[in-house]
């Protein structure tokens, strides 16, 4: 039995090439901010990264891979869970991914104005006040939101500059890393011994889910391209595996280049990467590396917010087209990027943001710490995605042999299944973790927060999948 193809989108224009994806999967996968919060646990992230790319990376990109080497189409994910798993899950879907997306934009933003507060107090003394703040971090989400509605062909060229920008940050951390070794005659700020690098169940509980989400988006490059990649049998798979293998080791050189230079127990997990600099070069010329480098990291930071906007508007214009999402989500530029999806996720990053400021205001720390563990529930459904997506591998591996698979998953059919299912677990596992680390007390409050948020979520999907049924069967 062969399953439905997708005319979705048009195969004219330019291609993607193997280093367009590359570089593309960089921009939207390789969180430098990420990177600079696991070294503060130490060098163990390390072995971790390790273990976690090789067991759960490595296999989840490659299927990832065979999907979107076998069904190309614009809306990537929404596509594979539609031809496999119906409409309901397809339109869950795309909701959860946008929903994640709509509230990590407000703490995007607000994480590029810590960085930028962080840096005009520590060089020039200037403190901004939270007014200003609060108000430049609804304008960078508009920024963002602007950007993504850039043509297919100008949104490839950023998304390239980004990924160059990141390897430029990386490559000039190690340098840093390296000449503090020779200043200090190769003695390093924090103690290295090989049992620091023994992975320690009961610590990794804390971060599991940290270090999973770091990695995962394997998908979005094929919802951006959809029918738009050049070779998507030969240059997919290809570009998954050396953009994770580049991943992986730059995620463990961040975290050994800052230890080197800053005791972990100190490092700053706003600055941590810019601040190396300042620790290694004395006077004006550390100075002027520092701002270079913050320059440089924020730049990277703009980057992929919009890129990660792509991923969820292209697989909105294909669900609302389909009445699975409302229409306004399918509006698009007339250049064909996802204009509807884009302004709504602004409208919402806006509307969080305020209501940060106004808690924060009103009710002091203590109350806008439980709407930042409301915020949190995003990561905890942008897991769900990942397991309607193997779930689609393991349908589609059963019910669909025709179609011809460019690249496949090494082994059986058997293995490949026992795999998904395997990964799967794995999420499930680190779902779990958000509301229960084994070993230490429940939270209750944030548990209960976060399951609200979480609750409510998922119950607006189910609205939007009623009103997808009240319409198709009224015949519209």
């Amino acid at each position: 039995m062969s399953v439905e193809k997708s005319n979705a989108g048009s195969s004219g224009g330019q291609k993607l090439s193997a280093v367009d994806l590359f570089l593309g999967i960089l921009v939207i996968m390789l969180f430098l901010d990420s990177g600079t919060s696991a070294s503060a646990l130490g060098v163990s992230t390390v072995t971790w990264y390790l273990i976690l790319g090789v067991f759960f990376f490595l296999p989840l990109g490659l299927i990832t891979a065979e999907l979107g080497a076998a069904y190309p189409a614009d809306g990537g994910l929404y596509h594979w869970v539609k031809i496999s798993l119906g409409a309901d899950n397809a339109s869950r879907t795309v909701w959860y991914y946008w929903a994640n997306l709509a509230v990590w934009v407000a703490s995007a933003a607000i994480f590029i104005m810590d960085v930028i507060s962080e840096t005009a107090a520590q060089l020039f003394g200037i403190e901004i006040s939270f007014v200003v703040y609060l108000l430049l971090s609804v304008a960078l989400c508009w920024v963002y939101v602007i950007m993504a509605n850039q043509p297919r062909e100008e949104s490839t060229r950023s998304r390239n500059l980004g990924g160059i920008a990141k390897l430029s940050v990386c490559g000039a951390l190690v340098f840093c890393a390296v000449v503090y070794l020779v200043k200090t005659g190769g003695q390093p700020a924090t103690a290295f011994h090989a049992s620091d690098f023994k992975p320690t169940i009961g610590t990794a509980f804390a971060f599991f889910p940290a270090l999973i989400y770091n990695i995962l988006g394997f998908e979005a490059i094929s919802s951006i391209g959809g029918n738009h990649i050049k070779d998507p049998g030969r240059d997919l798979p290809r570009m998954i595996v050396i953009a994770l293998a580049v991943m992986v080791l730059i995620y463990m050189l961040i975290s050994v280049c800052i230890c080197v230079v800053t005791p972990w127990q100190e490092i700053d997990i706003i600055n941590g990467i810019p601040n190396c600099f300042l620790t290694t070069f004395d006077g004006t010329f550390g100075t002027v590396l520092y701002v270079l480098v913050v320059l440089v990291f924020l730049y990277t930071l703009l980057m992929q917010g919009p890129a990660w906007l792509q991923a969820s508007g292209f697989m909105s214009i294909e669900s609302a087209a389909n009445y699975e999402l409302p229409a306004y989500f399918g509006k698009t530029t007339r250049k064909g990027a996802p204009l509807g999806s884009n302004v709504l996720m602004g409208v919402v990053a806006t509307v969080l943001i305020l209501a940060y400021g106004l808690i924060t205001i009103f009710a002091g720390n203590g109350a806008s710490e439980l709407f930042w563990t409301l915020f949190s529930f995003t990561s905890l459904i942008f897991f769900i995605p990942f397991l309607f997506c193997l779930l689609a591998f393991i349908r589609l591996r059963t019910i669909d042999r025709e179609t011809p698979r460019p690249y496949r998953f090494p082994g059986s059919d058997a293995f490949g299944k026992g795999v998904a299912v395997f990964l799967m677990l794995v999420i499930l596992f680190t779902m779990m973790l958000f509301f229960w680390v084994p070993g230490q007390p429940i939270d209750v409050i944030s548990s209960v927060t976060l399951g609200i948020g979480f609750v409510l979520c998922v119950i607006l999907g189910e609205v939007f999948n009623i009103n997808r049924r009240r319409k198709e069967k009224a015949g519209k």
